[in-house]
């Protein structure tokens, strides 16, 4: 049987306290040893095969990450990735109306627009 190439299903979520993202990536069949990451400050990349198929992703996150810091484990048919984001592009800032605390990921190839501005122009939602 001819091995088949394919792209496997990652979900990915930001932690609640916003200090790294997880990846949860499905690859059915697949043992640890034939699983190889390679990983920057901005992607990650998952190669790996199992009897009959090779998977291969790459993945852009959302903000710079500690490329070196990033953790795996294999549990079951799930490749369990977590990320923590780099200190120095995460900013906290704080609303001036006093109910709301942005997290902002800045990126090095834009200016953001000050988030104070933009919560004033936009009144909090109504539950």
């Amino acid at each position: 049987m001819a091995t088949k190439r394919t792209v496997p299903n990652i979900a990915s979520r930001v932690d609640d306290q916003h200090t790294h993202v997880t990846l949860d990536v499905d690859l059915p069949g697949v043992s640890a040893d034939s699983i190889t990451l390679k990983s920057s400050n901005k992607y990650l990349t998952v190669k790996a095969h199992s009897r009959d198929t090779e998977y291969e992703a790459t993945y852009r996150f959302c903000c710079r990450v500690a490329g070196e810091a990033i953790q795996a484990a294999l549990r079951g048919d799930i490749l369990h990735i977590e990320a923590p984001f780099d200190e120095s592009y995460l900013t906290l800032v704080e609303a001036t109306d006093g109910h709301s605390q942005v997290k902002s990921l800045s990126d090095d190839r834009e200016e953001l627009e000050p988030k104070d501005a933009f919560l004033q122009k936009s009144p909090p939602p109504t539950i």
